[in-house]
């Protein structure tokens, strides 16, 4: 099962102002649209900015609670996309759209893995290719176009704040694995899910 859905929200609300900076605000207004935790819902979402509004778009594995929306929350529609999601097959094209962070495992000084971003342009867009690839379709065309910063705040419980560099990629994708491209777009690209990270958006 898999819901897409988009919400608008307005700029001059302090709220959506303060989710604009803080994605960690902006996780926690969204995940609150649903009865179980992101992991569970398998939330994937893409916000995008705009000079009047904050627009979200939104997969998930099951509908959102309506009665949760808050005033200031537009619904634009939320619609079952299961039956297109069988529908596709080895062979179609379409254009796409993700916003990702492409990083390599790398080690402290004290000997423990974590993830570090990719410095260069060929390697990160070498990285889409690969994870694109994995989730059953060639990438044609790819046009890198790096996000603003993101900041999200933790407690310190959590390891403290902590910032993200994202990039949007667009481009040209024919399926070469149906299968495994319906897998991907439900359980998103990359290992990085939260924040805005790791929806992959079809268009014909």
């Amino acid at each position: 099962m898999l819901y897409i859905s988009k919400i608008r929200m307005p700029l001059n609300c302090k709220t959506v102002c303060d989710a604009v900076y803080d994605q960690q605000k902006l996780h926690r207004l969204l995940t609150g649209l649903y009865d179980c935790k992101r992991e569970e819902a398998n939330l994937l979402y893409n916000a995008v900015l705009t000079d009047s509004e904050f627009q979200v778009n939104m997969y998930a594995n099951q509908a959102m609670d309506r009665s949760k929306l808050f005033d200031f929350m537009n619904l634009v529609g939320e619609r079952n996309i299961t039956e297109w999601l069988e529908s596709l097959s080895n062979g179609d094209v379409f254009k796409f759209m993700l916003k990702t962070m492409p990083t390599k495992h790398g080690k402290n000084a004290n000997g423990k893995v974590y993830r570090k971003p990719l410095a260069e342009p060929d390697e990160r867009t070498n990285w889409v290719k690969s994870k694109l690839l994995a989730a059953g379709c060639e990438a044609h065309r790819i046009i890198e176009c790096r996000a603003p910063e993101v900041y999200v705040g933790h407690s310190s419980e959590r390891g403290g704040n902590m910032s993200l560099r994202p990039c949007n990629y667009v481009g040209v994708l024919q399926v070469d694995d149906a299968d495994k491209l319906r897998a991907a777009l439900a359980n998103g690209i990359g290992p990085n899910k939260a924040y805005g990270l790791g929806m992959l958006i079809l268009n014909s």
